[in-house]
């Protein structure tokens, strides 16, 4: 156990999915322990599913927002879904191959130039 919690806490972070909610000592997700911001480590598709954390401002809140709601909800939230807004980037190895977007067209530019 890590500081008594039972979370997954490790050198690099707290292990989590993408609702914040923290996986224990033997890697089961908890309903009682939430993680945000740059000690939360998530499975990044990106990455073939390594857990990484995200050192950006944005994520820190978008990951505290997530994670908020879920405290005190049945229902799981993840980013952006009532915004009926979408945008993802796909790679392999560390390199963006490709993006995709629904109804949030202003990203491709921005992963145009990163694809390129």
């Amino acid at each position: 156990m890590a500081g008594g919690l039972g979370a997954g806490a490790g050198f690099w972070g707290v292990g989590c999915d993408a609702g914040g909610r923290a996986f224990d000592i033997n890697g089961v997700v908890t309903d009682s322990i939430y993680v945000a911001g740059d000690v939360a480590r998530a499975p990044h598709v990106l990455y073939e599913y390594q857990f990484l954390a995200m050192e950006h401002w944005g994520n820190a809140v978008f990951g505290a927002e997530a994670a908020a709601h879920n405290m005190v909800n049945l229902q799981p939230h993840y980013r952006s879904v009532e915004e009926r807004r979408f945008a993802a980037a796909y790679g392999h190895r560390g390199r963006i191959a490709a993006s995709v977007t629904f109804d949030h067209g202003k990203w491709l530019e921005y992963y145009g130039k990163l694809i390129e």
